[in-house]
Formats: structure tokens, C-alpha cells, sequence
């Protein structure tokens, strides 16, 4: 399901596990409970741009950044220096000639790269979905290791403040439709794969809470 070459040796590399999608929403700050929780059952945390800082309310597994301009507001160093439980990936574009880092901060990083082209490393996908965010790289990274069980978190979809990187309001409304979108697609071409939100804000109408989430 990969047309990314270099990612074939994560394809269902965690079949049936479950696992926490980190947003950078405020709805975070609810969220040490399901944290908890979710650590003690071993779920798989994923996250994007500043959430590799953080190490009270969860610690990332696997750690995707796509857009340079996070390394303009925090010191790129603090991205290489900065540890994971599993892998840390640095996307690149070929089609922009942009690396994000070079061969020796990628090598200090201990993480690894991969070259994509309009944020598709799924086929069939609508890459006019899977732009806007981060996020959407990473959602399709863990439908590709074969992840039977999502949890989105912190993914607001809202203008309110935003919980890691800046107090500046940010409009982001439009990815409820690249959600939406994505709901449908994983439940066409990844009919096994369930889909759920942790305090919802702007996704309560597209993904439903768990009502079991302590008792799995």
C-alpha cells in the first residue's frame, strides 16, 4: 500500500496494535488520564513538531516533522538532540529540492529520512486530502504499520490556542474535511481499522469517543 520505496520495512510492522495520534490542540491538557492509561497498556504514541518535547504527559514512539518552519521557532539542535522510543523521520521533497536536514544533522538526528512527493505515501489517496498538516503524513504512516485501532488526540481542528508551539490563534477548520475525507478512505480501503477521539472539539461530529477506552 506504500509508494514510498524506503518505508516498506515499517508495512504492518505493528499489525493489530493500537495506537495515540498526538495533535498540538489544547485538548491535551485533559488528556493525562487516557495517557496513562494508554502507556500502562503499551499503546504507541505518534507525534509531529513539538510534541517530541514533551515527556510529562506521554513519550513519543515515533516522532514525524515535514515543514522546516518549526525549526525557525524552536533551535533546530533541540529536533537532533531530542530522543524517541522508536524512530524519529525528517520528510523530505524531492519536487521542492527541500531537505529538511542535511546527511551529517540526519546522522546526529539517529533518525531517518524518507523523500515524498505532495504528502502521499499511501496509493489511492487524494493528495489534496493529505496537505495542511503534518498529521495527515503520520495518520497514513500508521494505517501503513498495520495499526488496527487510532486514537486521534489533541487533533482540535480549531482556532484556539495552540498547545505546543505559539499563543497565536491559528485557524485550522480545514482540516475537517481532510479528516472527514480520511475517515472515508480508511473505511473503504482499511475496513479493520478503528477510528476514535479523545476530547473532542472540532472532530466530535466526524469520529466518535470510545466508551470502553479503560476497559480494553
Amino acid at each position: 500500500m506504500t509508494s514510498i520505496t524506503n518505508l516498506k520495512e515499517f508495512k504492518d510492522i505493528h499489525n493489530n496494535k493500537t495506537a495515540i495520534l498526538i495533535g498540538n490542540g489544547p485538548s491535551l491538557k485533559k488528556g493525562k488520564k487516557y495517557f496513562d492509561y494508554a502507556t500502562k497498556k503499551k499503546y504507541l504514541f505518534f507525534g509531529n513538531n513539538n510534541s517530541i518535547f514533551e515527556k510529562i504527559l506521554f513519550k513519543l514512539h515515533y516522532f514525524v516533522i515535514s515543514d522546516e518552519k518549526n525549526f525557525r521557532k524552536v533551535n533546530k539542535k533541540k529536533y537532533i538532540k531530542a530522543t524517541v522510543k522508536k524512530e524519529k523521520f525528517f520528510v523530505s521533497n524531492k519536487e521542492r529540492e527541500k531537505k529538511i536536514l542535511t546527511k551529517e544533522e540526519l546522522k546526529k538526528s539517529k533518525g531517518k529520512s524518507f523523500d515524498m512527493s505532495n504528502n502521499k505515501i499511501l496509493k489511492r489517496i487524494k493528495k489534496e486530502f493529505v496537505n495542511g498538516s503534518s498529521l495527515l503524513i503520520t495518520f497514513q504512516l500508521i494505517l501503513l504499520m498495520g495499526i488496527k485501532k487510532i486514537y486521534l488526540a489533541g487533533c482540535d481542528c480549531g482556532g484556539d490556542t495552540n498547545f505546543y508551539l505559539t499563543k497565536k490563534i491559528t485557524d485550522y477548520t480545514h482540516l475537517i474535511n481532510r479528516w472527514k475525507y480520511l475517515k472515508e478512505y480508511t473505511k473503504k480501503y482499511y475496513p479493520d481499522v478503528k477510528i476514535y477521539v479523545i476530547n473532542p472539539v472540532n472532530l466530535k461530529d466526524v469520529f466518535p469517543e470510545d466508551p470502553n477506552y479503560f476497559k480494553s
